[in-house]
């Protein structure tokens, strides 16, 4: 095996074997002695070709799988030393060493050779922008083996002696070069730098290393001098004095601290001004005078914490702490009274949502969070607080599980609590009595296929679809799988499947035998971390069940393939820029422009998206401007392979600068970076000069704020202006938790925004309809004022205290009554249902009754399926029941029905059953099967038969699929009798992977198909036929293509 070419190489081995116990081998593994790299085979796939008295296993083993035999650097040729062993599942294994397989079959060795030779480089060029200290390193790289591995470049100043290194990390280039782009700092470390070190090696691992000398010898360069800035200097970049005199704060009292800061610049910010234990709000006297204020809520324990706070330049970063004592004297622990739950015993019981209301109490401080110590099952905080309420510190609070009886148990078990002090306690419960439900673990599982190749020569991205059977008889379903590159354990993006999912890709099922579809996805720089962009991998499959106790339970890998899986690259021709316009040119005066727009065309290959980034956007800060997404202007054209895109970048008002940009294109599904240099060297603009406004040291002002609260409608009224020369567009209210300052379990502030576009004037909000005010803001909220600055990493706010001083209402607002919770499902069932229905000559009507209730908003929506699990009669379809489906009753304790038709000819068993409820603003309570069992009041379940069956059950008779335009038109010829015809593309793109055909007549469905911001490629395609007795009829792409059936659509 070759391994320095381009295409990873495999080889396969084909073992003939003679035994008296055939029938009892399982698979085995070749794996290299001393090392864990094997390569896996099994008798239950297609690795086995039995006889009568013989046996031949085929597999194949990539190079990388077997890690390339650990041929060491230099070498140029290696014998693989492995050792094959088989297994029977009488313990009766066999164990072969290579050298016994060489010796017995002369001509059998295993070799690996690569190149050893290291890269050469014959091209090295460095450039200084001329208009500031972007530093650009072009390189012409000939790699001998299968690629280039790392490329760094070490430089040294030589007024400091400050050193760093620079790396290239884009694995491919939009002209065959090699760039290093990167900025220096003059203003701190000087204008002359001297290249210290090149170090190049290539996948192989041969190197090449060059010195100053070397570089200057060879190349005639190896310094660069940049010039400085015209900004003026500062030693720092602020001071600051603090106006509280103690450093203890204490729990039982919100705690105020200030902080007097002067800025040495206006152009210098504030960054990250926090406490672990609260928030800071920065409040502009003038441009550089700034009020901080920290507050510290009570409640917490006793710390040693601090305040702190950051600025920087391009030459500074400044940093400040303020140490302080946090201290709490209550020393009780959380409790946990008592537990309610919504059974009283659970036997056997297949997965279910159950409820448990915890009693709590915490003294000093409030609830944190309360964990039923079983596995799975999340934390409940103190926004599951029930009632309405401000208390923190005692209640009920309520959690909602899913339980599965096979691998959990409530009659004993442990709930933990934390409160805010992160004081712990604990307490053991007895829980509703638990007959554990016994699943065996005796699911089999095969893959089917027919593509082997990720060609992505015409691909942007590439699915492979597979077809997934598992056989069980003891009801071990599929709940999970997932492909992934088996040689480095690397998952790959796969197709849902799960049995009880209604999108799992289940194409049929007897519970039984179950068939599913799913997919593999790729794109060309999936592998590319790993250095494999091409040639032979290995794909195994991994999966989980129903069964076995999630706490040790592992997921099987199965070697499902015989045949290796082959990786073909883009063969992308080179593509080049070929118009790049700048409007308007010259300086952009940023106090009348806008934006400033970049056109630029492209030919070669189709750029599938493109976006610029700036290198540098300011003298005196590093804070960058956000990468643009550019939009395409003239689609791409397969004659001409031209394109076209625009790219506005938004800058009024932005300071005085030079912005420095690099394109970053994907193309043909490879991001490539046309840097700044390829700008330069084509003649392109490659920076924009920025004059902005002049400081005059004024900022907004805050002239009034005034709050009022009619229940739960708040009213803000306000007034700003704005001396500073420098203007903003919106206005951000920060509504933020003074008790609970942190969003749960992470370190990101509980708070929530509302835009104002105005300097002033008034807004309502209704508190309960704000996404993220959560229960515990309910009474305990306080509002801020940020604004935005254009000055890069400045936020111009107005504090809390400081609104609250303007306000008449000071900041007082009542608890409101918020509906947190998602309606309940009290009863269902079918209405006066029938023991048997005899479809044989006539269909019947049937009713199924839902009792909903739900504590405020009221019920919106129910959703539900009607499943028959009969593989002759498989039928899989949704239901939903609106608020308008009201019998009795009202929306917020209501009895809803609607009606379902059972069509004549219809054959088997058919089950009901509800997935969520969803209330008038958005809560949704979920529910199983197993819960609709607990709660209905008569049968989920009629039994339909039928003495004849469907004489006109319908069958494919042709697909095909044309552009119109830029849609695809899809046309499916049914014979017999279809309600529903419904293609399932096999991708993940969105949610239009579920296409239904419309009738044309004739037997002819049609449908007009183009999804939105598609990458180019291939994709396969599934039917399902829905037929007028209720039943369903998938065809997998298999199925397609074993009937000469179109089977795969090429959209881009």
């Amino acid at each position: 095996m070759n391994i320095s070419q381009v295409m990873n190489p495999s080889t396969t081995f084909t073992i003939g074997i003679t035994s008296t116990y055939l029938s009892t081998l399982t698979g085995g593994y070749l794996v290299l002695r001393d090392s864990s790299d094997l390569v896996k085979f099994n008798s239950i796939d297609n690795f086995f070709d039995t006889t009568a008295n013989s046996t031949f296993i085929t597999f194949c083993a990539p190079a990388s799988q077997l890690h390339y035999c650990h041929i060491d650097t230099g070498d140029s040729s290696l014998e693989c030393d492995y050792e094959l062993y088989i297994e029977s599942n009488d313990h009766k294994d066999s164990y072969f060493q290579s050298s016994d397989i060489t010796e017995a079959f002369p001509g059998t060795n295993l070799y690996v050779v690569q190149n050893a030779i290291p890269p050469q480089l014959t091209q090295f060029t460095v450039s200084v922008h001329p208009q500031g200290p972007l530093v650009s390193i072009e390189l012409d790289i000939t790699i001998f083996g299968s690629g280039l591995k790392t490329l760094t470049l070490t430089y040294k100043s030589l007024q400091d002696g400050f050193e760093d290194d620079q790396s290239f990390i884009d694995y491919r280039t939009s002209n065959g070069l090699y760039y290093l782009e990167f900025l220096v700092k003059p203003d701190v470390h000087g204008t002359f730098y001297v290249i210290t070190d090149l170090h190049i090696d290539d996948i192989q691992g041969n190197s090449l290393q060059l010195t100053t000398n070397q570089l200057q010898q060879q190349f005639g360069v190896s310094t660069f001098n940049v010039s400085k800035s015209s900004y003026p200097q500062f030693d720092n970049l602020f001071q600051y004095l603090q106006n509280n005199a103690s450093q203890t704060l204490f729990s039982n009292q919100f705690n105020l601290w200030t902080y007097d800061i002067e800025l040495y610049s206006y152009r210098f910010p504030i960054l990250n001004a926090h406490s672990t234990l609260g928030s800071c709000a920065s409040y502009y006297i003038n441009s550089t005078s700034v009020q901080l204020y920290c507050n510290i809520p009570p409640n917490f324990g006793t710390y040693d914490s601090s305040i702190t706070w950051v600025s920087e330049s391009s030459y500074l970063e400044q940093n400040a702490e303020v140490s302080f004592l946090y201290e709490n004297k209550d020393i009780v622990d959380p409790v946990i009274t008592s537990i309610q739950f919504s059974v009283d015993s659970i036997d056997k019981l297949a997965p279910f949502y159950i409820e448990l209301n915890y009693t709590f109490s915490t003294s000093g401080s409030y609830l944190k969070k309360v964990n039923p110590y079983i596995y799975g099952n999340p934390d409940v905080s103190v926004d599951q607080i029930q009632g309405n309420t401000n208390n923190l510190s005692s209640g009920v609070v309520s959690g909602y599980y899913l339980f599965d009886s096979s691998s959990k148990s409530l009659t004993a078990f442990t709930v933990y609590i934390e409160d805010s002090k992160d004081f712990e306690n604990s307490i053991r419960i007895a829980g509703p009595p638990t007959t554990q439900r016994y699943v065996q673990s005796d699911m089999t599982l095969k893959a089917f296929y027919e593509e082997t190749v990720f060609d992505f020569t015409n691909n942007s991205i590439v699915y492979l679809p597979f077809v997934v059977t598992t056989q069980t008889n003891a009801g071990n379903q599929l709940i999970f799988s997932q492909f992934e590159y088996s040689d480095i354990q690397h998952m790959l993006n796969s197709g849902t499947t799960n049995f009880y999912q209604v999108n799992g890709g289940l194409l049929n099922t007897s519970e039984i035998n179950s068939v599913y579809s799913t997919w593999v996805q790729m794109t060309p720089i999936s592998l590319a971390e790993h250095d494999i962009y091409a040639g032979d991998i290995l794909l195994s499959y991994t999966y989980k069940t129903n069964s076995g106790d999630d706490d040790d339970y592992e997921d099987p890998i199965i070697y499902f393939s015989r045949n290796c899986f082959t990786i073909i690259p883009p063969s992308s021709q080179p593509t080049l820029v070929t118009s790049f316009i700048v409007t308007p040119s010259g300086p952009i005066d940023t106090t009348t422009t806008e934006s400033v727009s970049i056109n630029f065309q492209t030919k070669g290959t189709n750029v599938i998206n493109a976006a610029i980034s700036f290198l540098y956007t300011d003298d005196q800060t590093d804070i960058g401007i956000e990468p643009i997404n550019c939009t395409i202007v003239q689609s791409y054209s397969y004659e001409t392979l031209m394109m076209e895109y625009n790219c506005e970048i938004p800058v009024f008002n932005m300071p005085s600068t030079t912005l420095f940009y690099q394109l970053k294109l994907n193309i043909g599904g490879i991001p490539t970076t046309i840097f700044n240099a390829i700008l330069q060297n084509s003649g392109y603009p490659s920076y924009i000069e920025i004059n902005g406004p002049q400081d005059n040291g004024l900022v907004p002002q805050i002239q009034q704020f005034a709050t009022s609260q009619t229940n739960g409608v708040l009213t803000v009224e306000y007034t700003l202006t704005n001396p500073s020369n420098f203007q903003f567009e919106v206005v951000d209210f920060i509504f933020f938790n003074r008790y609970v300052p942190w969003v749960f379990d992470t370190e990101i502030p509980n708070m929530v925004s509302i835009q104002q576009p105005q300097l002033n004037g008034s807004f309502t909000v209704d508190l309960c309809n704000i996404p993220g005010f959560t229960k515990s803001f309910q009474g305990n909220f306080g509002i801020y004022i940020s604004i935005k600055s254009p000055i890069p990493g400045v936020n111009w706010q107005f504090p809390y205290e400081v609104l609250t001083a303007l306000d008449p209402n000071q900041q007082q607002f009542e608890s409101v009554t918020c509906d947190y919770s998602g309606p309940r499902l009290v009863s269902l069932g079918v209405f006066d249902p029938q023991p048997s229905y005899d479809t044989t000559s006539q269909g019947y009507n049937i009713t199924l009754q839902f009792q909903i209730t739900d504590d405020l908003s009221g019920f919106e929506y129910l959703s539900g399926q009607v499943r028959s699990n009969n593989s002759e009669s498989y039928f899989w379809q949704d239901f939903s029941v609106s608020s308008s489906d009201i019998a009795s009753g009202n929306i917020n304790n209501g009895i809803y029905e609607i009606n379902w038709y059972v069509p004549q000819y219809t054959n088997g068993q058919y089950v009901f059953e509800v997935s969520y409820l969803v209330d008038s603003v958005g809560n949704e309570r979920p529910y199983t099967l197993q819960n609709c069992l607990l709660l209905s009041t008569g049968s989920l379940t009629i039994d339909v038969t039928s003495q004849v069956s469907n004489p006109n059950l319908p069958v494919i008779q042709s697909i095909a699929s044309q552009f119109v335009g830029t849609n695809n038109n899809i046309t499916v010829q049914i014979e017999g009798d279809v309600v529903e015809v419904e293609l399932i593309i096999i991708t993940d793109f969105g949610l239009n992977t579920n296409v239904y055909l419309q009738p044309i007549g004739g037997g002819l469905f049609s449908i007009l198909y183009y999804p939105y911001n598609i990458i180019s490629g291939q994709y396969y395609f599934n039917i399902c036929l829905t037929s007028s007795s209720m039943t369903t009829h998938c065809y997998s792409f298999l199925d397609l293509y074993n009937f000469g059936l179109l089977n795969n659509l090429y959209l881009n």
